[in-house]
């Protein structure tokens, strides 16, 4: 018999796993990879059937509209976030994983189903609040599920699942939009709540969080369920008020002029690789559509620009391992950049598909090194409220992406501002990390 000891170490903050199980990290792993892939399909979606949209005559939506819609999801977002996400310190981590997974889900039904605009913004409204939450939640429980050595990888892996499932829209929108209709690929999106009774009988609860909250018995229920051993007493230190956390890690960030502004330079570095992410995956199939190619091949776009996300994401982790995250970052927001600025051009299809792929790279893979980076720049106790501080920030990016793109095609400018726009946000992210000062903390 295998021997799987989970050992519970106490710490500042109450006890922590330093060993897991890799059958029980595969369990929690793929369902919160299942449930990022939803999230990157949800998200994805509406910019792959927008073009659809936009000539329904059944279904009348101006462009300013379409970029309010594309906004909606987000600013659900930021509530899912604050809302759902900080719920699951005191709900419970598998709790608000569920309920995050089950309003996406009603979202993208209703989404099918919205008979007008304003029903269509309040499904977009409410498929945001539950992503919202999804990302706090999964990135929660699997980082403490993973082994210690491989919590960075086990972490990347996971977040695939988010670009992948933007590929999966762009995939099945070129191939079944002709013949199921925009609506359709809503439909496709509510097959989310096929995950939840996956999420419910095989997730376990967060072991940190019960015994966080004292929940002694049921913290030994779980461990007897899953076989783990324990070798220390489950009687976890009592954890500080989350207020006192909070003013602490502030005080932390703010006791340092380097930390300081590392924390305003990060905010920003957020707010235009969001802008440029939300932007892209709203309208660069109805960009590459006005700029002359043909749907399908818009649409071939926005599926390379997802799938050289994940392996572009990995990839640039382990060069951020070798030479540093800081000039990583800074090369691959130039990267996006340059291939967003070149799209303008008319070239052949395939030298086109490639500056996709590089642009799905420098844009997407971006967002992967700087949450890396932050995490590994701060204090240990300072992390979570500079990382949450500087991601609520970038929300406002991740906001103003979809608008730009719509007040450009409503105010009918030529196509090539949106590509211009783009780049600039590439531009600005580059200087602003390359003015990243050296941190402190050397991990």
């Amino acid at each position: 018999m295998e021997k799987s000891e989970v050992l519970l170490a106490p710490g500042t903050g109450g006890y922590a796993l330093v060993d897991v199980p890799r059958s029980l990290t595969t369990r929690v792993v793929l369902i919160c990879w299942l449930g990022i892939f939803f999230e990157g399909y949800d998200l994805a979606v509406y910019g792959a059937v927008l073009p659809a949209i936009l000539t329904d005559s059944s279904f009348p939506l101006t462009a300013v509209q379409a970029g309010a819609i594309g906004s909606y999801a987000v600013f659900g977002m930021c509530l899912g976030a604050i809302f759902l996400g900080s719920s699951a310190d005191y709900l419970g981590r598998k709790k608000m994983l569920i309920a995050s997974m089950l309003f996406y889900a009603v979202g993208m039904v209703w989404s099918a189903l919205a008979p007008n605009t304003a029903m269509l913004g309040a499904s977009r409204f409410v498929a945001g609040l539950g992503l919202g939450g999804v990302l706090p939640t999964t990135s929660a429980l699997t980082v403490e599920y993973s082994h210690p050595a491989r919590r960075s990888l086990t972490a990347a892996l996971m977040y695939t699942g988010y670009p992948l499932g933007g590929a999966a829209a762009a995939c099945l929108a070129l191939w079944l939009l002709p013949v199921i209709g925009w609506r359709g690929l809503f439909w496709l999106g509510g097959l989310a709540f096929l995950l939840i009774p996956f999420a419910v009988g095989w997730m376990p609860e967060s072991l940190r969080f019960l015994l966080d909250n004292e929940r002694k018995e049921a913290a030994r229920a779980l461990i007897l369920k899953y076989r783990l051993q324990v070798d220390r007493e489950l009687a976890p230190l009592k954890p500080e008020p989350r207020s006192e956390l909070s003013k602490r890690s502030l005080s932390v960030i703010f006791s340092s002029g380097r930390w300081a502004a590392a924390l305003v330079l990060f905010w920003l570095a957020y707010f235009m690789d969001l802008l440029m992410t939300y932007g892209l995956n709203t309208w660069l199939p109805q960009m590459m559509h006005q700029a002359g190619y043909s749907l399908g091949s818009s649409l071939a776009f926005m599926l390379i620009l997802n799938v050289s996300a994940a392996a572009g994401g990995l990839i640039e982790g382990l060069a951020a391992d070798r030479l540093g995250s800081k000039w990583v970052s800074v090369a691959s927001f130039a990267l996006a950049a340059v291939a967003i600025i070149l799209m303008v051009v008319k070239w052949p299809v395939a030298i086109v598909y490639v500056l996709a792929a590089l642009a799905g790279i420098g844009v997407i893979g971006t967002a992967i090194l700087v949450n890396a980076y932050i995490t590994k720049y701060f204090p240990v106790n300072a992390r979570g409220t500079a990382f949450g501080l500087a991601l609520g920030f970038g929300r406002a990016g991740a906001i103003g992406g979809p608008l730009i793109g719509g007040l450009i095609l409503a105010w009918h400018l030529p196509v090539t501002w949106n590509f211009v726009a783009f780049s600039i946000a590439g531009l600005i992210g580059m200087f602003v990390m390359a003015l990243m000062p050296r941190s402190e903390v050397q991990v």
